[in-house]
């Protein structure tokens, strides 16, 4: 069963929520991950989540948003959203999309050329969701 996970990877805090096929909420989950002591600290916050949302199928696919680029231990914004990106990338199955505001959803692949968009968005994704149901 296609059952979609959708991130959101802050700076104190890491987000999910596990949708079934029709979009019906099955888990939330809020983890604490103090990124500013390292991506370890991410790496750890997401495998809590899988553990905890007992994932033992493949998952078609992850939706990540982000504000964690913001955390000190990155040099700069652009530097934090790719190296958040290959984090999630590579700890995550199935189809891995960033949100990327206006650009819509885009592969690892793409991060790079769209860091600016995908830079604090998860705001931009919270209203336009809201407002295709209204």
């Amino acid at each position: 069963m296609n059952k979609p996970i959708g991130w959101d990877i802050g700076g104190a805090h890491l987000k999910a929520v596990r949708l079934d096929a029709t979009g019906k909420v099955l888990t939330v989950r809020q983890v604490y991950c103090p990124l500013w002591r390292g991506l370890h600290e991410l790496d750890a916050a997401i495998d809590t989540v899988l553990s905890e949302f007992n994932i033992n199928a493949h998952v078609s696919a992850q939706f990540v948003t982000m504000t964690g680029e913001l955390a000190d231990i990155f040099p700069n914004r652009s530097a934090g959203v790719m190296q958040i990106a290959q984090l999630a990338a590579q700890k995550l199955s199935g189809k891995v999309m960033f949100y990327a505001g206006e650009k819509g959803f885009v592969t690892l692949d793409a991060v790079a050329a769209h860091t600016s968009n995908i830079a604090s968005m998860n705001w931009l994704a919270s209203v336009q969701f809201v407002a295709q149901k209204t």
